[in-house]
């Protein structure tokens, strides 16, 4: 399970890298048309980190299917899975 969390904390990383550039954006000074831009890029950035062909969405199902394996409940791997990406 420990490969799983770090596949998370490295997917969480990730992520945190595309965002960044995104984070302190101002509509003060962009154009219509770069907003439209942005908008679109901030869209595919949320399709590929939350879709259902996620890396994160991958991990999280290998995880669930670990703990099934296990007989833990769904409940215990949810709070796995969230330490995870909360921590």
């Amino acid at each position: 399970m420990t490969e799983e969390l770090e596949q998370v904390r490295e997917i969480q990383k990730a992520f945190e890298q595309e965002f960044e550039r995104f984070a302190d954006l101002s509509a003060d000074d962009v154009a219509i048309g770069d907003a439209d831009t942005l908008l679109r890029e901030v869209g595919e950035l949320k399709i590929r980190h939350t879709g259902k062909k996620s890396a994160i969405v991958f991990t999280k199902s290998k995880l669930c299917s670990r703990c099934r394996k296990y007989k833990t409940t769904p409940r215990a791997s949810a709070a796995i899975f969230s330490s995870a990406v909360c921590s």
